[in-house]
């Protein structure tokens, strides 16, 4: 993809950007508490992310921060179109614009992928650990777009599952 580039990127601005507006210090949370860089990032999917992160932001708010980060030089905002998704396009490493948007000191990753080598943000799978009684925690792998009745469906399923009788002692 031309024209996302991450060399001027106005740490300045950025800093000041992630001072001010809430669901742009959210969104750089985020993409800073992760291993891994993410080069493509879905609205609906950072929504999603948000959402189980405990930090729901509307959509208006999440395209409102997203074109910030293209102003400041991290990379380029799409609005969908022809079936595509409005999606941010990172020219810059999103991990270390998060660090350094909260005042760490560190190197903003230049380094990008060619195109088909982007990886886009994991927007199929969100692992969650259940306390299901005393001792004892589950994980679970739901989408991260799981629907209330898809939610219905798999509370069915738990149901159906064979449960020993409790013994009398």
């Amino acid at each position: 993809m031309t024209g996302i580039t991450g060399d001027k990127v106005n740490v300045k601005a950025l800093r000041a950007l992630y001072t001010d507006n809430a669901a742009a210090r959210r969104i750089l949370d985020s993409v800073a508490s992760r291993e891994r860089n993410v080069w493509v990032s879905k609205v609906e999917t950072v929504s999603s992310r948000l959402a189980a992160e405990g930090a729901p932001l509307s959509r208006g708010e999440i395209i409102e921060a997203l074109k910030g980060f293209e102003e400041v030089g991290c990379g380029k905002f799409y609005n969908g179109r022809r079936g595509q998704p409005s999606r941010f396009v990172w020219g810059v490493g999103s991990h270390s614009v998060g660090l350094a948007a909260a005042g760490e000191k560190v190197t903003i990753d230049t380094e990008t992928p060619k195109a088909e080598e982007r990886e886009e943000e994991d927007e199929t799978l969100l692992s969650l650990e259940f306390p299901l009684r005393r001792g004892l925690s589950i994980k679970l792998t739901l989408p991260s777009d799981l629907t209330p009745g898809e939610a219905a469906r798999l509370s069915k399923f738990l149901e159906s599952i064979p449960q020993p009788e409790p013994t009398l002692k």
